[in-house]
């Protein structure tokens, strides 16, 4: 007796460095997938960018509706407060990486509260660290959401296990203030529990009926305070606002429409339902279209649902689209075949408990989820993933299996698959003999996953950081820089009126929805006294814009407007914001000559980091000074920056198409990395442009001569030297090739 008391304290002392290990493992995961996050992940301003409006106004504007996640503004509104936030760009990206970090550690330390084996929590609180529904799911508020389920699970298994169901009624009704479409899954469970106490108390040892009532009581008056001070989450009318959007998404799929779902989704509900304004007018008006949606979406219901759960994001960076499909087929594959086991030999271990004596009754269809020391637990995440899947089937039918619609859904899926493989092992091995050695296996398992989990912005090997699709942040950032002091009213893609860019920009600026153009673009600009379009060239998404003869007058010649373009850095030249000439006075203008002097110096002099600092600080004030960004690119080449400088001279050629120099650099690029035929092709691009320029002829002829092609080569060389005689390499190698028999 006292050999197994000593065993069972020093198992229980070691698995204490078991969860600690476990918790820096995932700490040091979260902190390669979240470093330098900006790089790669754009800031929001559609419905992400509105939760977090909502959070930074709450005082001034109250709660909103519950239809738009009021408890999630509240969130907003905490992180707004702390002293290391200071805007809201910093506060959006806090959020992403306090919730994407915080959610595994929690569910590590939850999985270890319920006695699920090191090795399992570890694997499963990876799976959803790396999964699509933690990095790559956007707009955020199922992930708080799903925060706010793995806390109060935490919670759980501290408290006494007659109020678990009290605390599920609480887990959903607090979710149902964050996305609406719970409510009815907190309502259902309601009335469930309600039968469970009408059936319970009457059974000798049952529940009592006053601390039934107890409980009763204190859930009523939780909800009643929420719905006071937030509203009603089962009131308004968002359900058939986003079937709305989501039904367009597929009528445009089915009629191969070119037209934009989320700006164009009144005309074709209007199309194809009328005037119906509530799902049972839809189903009235147009049963046949409603059915057809419904069984598109049950189609789609399957893949986006292991897409959420088993689609890490970090298998985009693989070689091939075929690869990451392979990859990912494999993870959900072993996902399947551990809980395919486990069901196994719960079998086995069930047909071993009949064989023999027979035991009294029948046994348990799963053994591993009965009468073992987290089966209460188990039932709890049961209970609750039959609740939450019963809304989240309902959203994913009649509106679309979007993954916010499957995330929390997705999250209970590996709990109980967690708890299932774990307990299964515990079957087969209770008790660990030599502790320490699951010590020893836990670190093998972390640094493995430490190793093949790639961060978002520097891969695998850490080597130069990747520059995302940042459009968004990088207009913001650059607009911020114009410092405009003066009232600016912008039109910029998308119809909400109060929640795009200005979240980010300032009060000073004001958006004018584009729903509000109902006449030419000259009139509109007029009407509103616009003086700022963004992203003008994605407003033809808009049908409003697109066959507006005025609108692409301007984009041709905004100058005739009285508009001038900035061009934003680091969106390859393809997003420009077009501002009326007297906004211009309040862009900073430093002695830019003297900068390039000194860039150009410190270049020279071989210190190219710093030469690029200053070109960056260049760029970022005129991303329209072509001298800065050919700097730019010369300067990273130099520095072997070679993916960032050949990013650089892509947007430069695709800018000022007609700079020969452009051209000419990229060809270098290419051939130092051994692309000879894209160097190829540059020359001759840079040849044509400038047939006086000897360069492009000199380094065609070197190019050939690589190829073994002497005789165009001498043709190129022969054409350099007629235009500039005093250039020795290119005359030896010729004099070389007429040598050469």
């Amino acid at each position: 007796m006292a050999n197994d008391t000593n065993k069972l304290l020093k198992t229980l002392r070691s698995e204490r460095w078991l969860d600690v290990l476990g918790v820096v493992v995932l700490a040091l995961l979260a902190l390669k997938l979240t470093y330098n996050i900006d790089r790669v992940m754009d800031i929001a301003v559609s419905d992400e960018g509105r939760y977090l409006a909502q959070g930074t106004r709450l005082l001034e504007l109250g709660f909103p509706s519950p239809q738009w996640a009021p408890l999630y503004a509240l969130w907003y509104f905490g992180l707004s407060r702390l002293p290391y936030v200071r805007d809201t760009v910093q506060l959006y990206y806090f959020s992403f990486i306090l919730l994407s970090v915080s959610t595994p550690i929690l569910l590590y330390i939850y999985l270890r509260r319920v006695a699920v084996r090191p090795s399992v929590a570890l694997l499963t609180s990876w799976l959803y660290l790396v999964s699509f529904s933690n990095i790559d799911a956007w707009p955020f508020p199922t992930k708080f959401a799903i925060f706010c389920v793995i806390s109060f699970l935490l919670v759980a298994t501290f408290v006494p296990r007659s109020i678990h169901y009290l605390m599920l009624l609480v887990i959903l009704l607090v979710i149902s203030f964050v996305r609406p479409e719970y409510a009815p899954a907190f309502v259902i469970a309601v009335a469930f529990g309600v039968g469970r106490v009408l059936v319970q108390t009457k059974r000798p040892g049952g529940l009592h009926l006053k601390a039934a009532l107890a409980q009763g009581v204190l859930l009523a008056v939780a909800t009643a305070v929420l719905i006071h001070f937030m509203g009603n989450p089962l009131a308004g009318n968002r359900n058939l606002q986003a079937f709305s959007q989501h039904f367009s998404i597929n009528y445009t799929s089915w009629t191969a429409s070119t037209a934009s779902p989320w700006v164009n989704n009144d005309a074709i509900m209007q199309e194809v339902f009328g005037e119906a304004d509530s799902m049972l007018q839809v189903a009235r008006a147009n049963p046949r279209m409603l059915v057809r949606h419904i069984l598109t979406n049950a189609a789609h219901y399957p893949g986006s649902l292991i897409d959420t759960v088993f689609d890490p994001p970090f298998l985009k960076q693989l070689s091939s689209k075929s690869v990451e499909t392979t990859v990912n087929f494999l993870l959900v594959g072993l996902v399947l075949l551990a809980i395919a086991i486990s069901i196994g030999y719960n079998f086995r271990y069930r047909r071993s408990m009949t064989s023999g004596v027979k035991p009294s009754g029948t046994p348990p269809l799963l053994p591993a989820l009965h009468n073992v020391q987290n089966s209460h637990h188990v039932c709890l995440v049961g209970l609750l993933f039959l609740f939450v899947s019963l809304s989240a089937l309902a959203s994913a039918l009649l509106i679309y299996p979007r993954y916010h619609y499957l995330q929390i859904q997705g999250i209970l899926f590996l709990i109980l698959g967690a708890l299932l493989v774990s307990n299964t092992i515990a079957l087969y091995k209770p008790i660990d003999a030599q502790p320490y050695r699951s010590v020893i296996g836990l670190a093998i398992i972390g640094v493995m996953l430490i190793l093949i989990t790639p961060s978002p912005v520097y891969g695998w090997t850490f080597g130069a950081p990747k520059q995302g699709r940042t459009d968004i942040y990088n207009t913001v950032s650059a607009l911020k820089r114009l410092d405009i002091q003066e009232p600016v009213t912008f039109v910029a893609f998308g119809g909400s009126p109060d929640f795009s860019y200005d979240i980010y920009l300032g009060d000073n600026y004001r958006k004018i929805p584009s729903t509000r153009k109902n006449d030419d673009f000259d009139a509109f600009l007029k009407r509103y006294s616009i003086n700022m379009v963004i992203w003008p060239e994605q407003l033809q998404n808009d049908a409003r814009f697109q066959n507006d003869s005025k609108f692409k007058e301007f984009l041709d010649d905004p100058e005739r407007f009285g508009f001038i373009s900035l061009t934003i850095p680091r969106t390859n030249g393809q997003r420009r914001v077009l501002l009326k000439d007297t906004l211009k006075t309040a862009r900073p203008v430093p002695n830019a000559t003297k900068m390039v002097a000194l860039a150009k110096e410190l270049a020279d002099a071989g210190d190219y980091e710093a030469a690029i600092r200053i070109y960056r600080d260049l760029v970022d004030i005129d991303f329209d000074d072509q001298r800065s960004r050919m700097g730019l690119a010369e300067s990273l080449t130099k520095a072997g920056h070679h993916d960032e400088a050949m990013a650089e001279f892509n947007a430069i050629v695709s800018q000022w198409p007609g700079n020969p120099w452009g051209y000419i650099r990229r060809g270098e690029l290419s051939e130092a990395s051994g692309n000879y035929e894209g160097a190829l092709a540059d020359y001759q691009r840079a040849a044509a442009l400038a047939p006086d320029l000897a360069d492009p002829h000199f380094r065609l002829g070197f190019v050939y001569m690589h190829n073994n092609d002497h005789q165009a080569a001498i043709r190129e060389f022969e054409a350099g030297l007629a235009l500039d005689p005093t250039r020795e390499r290119p005359r030896k190698a010729l004099e070389t090739l007429l040598a050469t028999p």
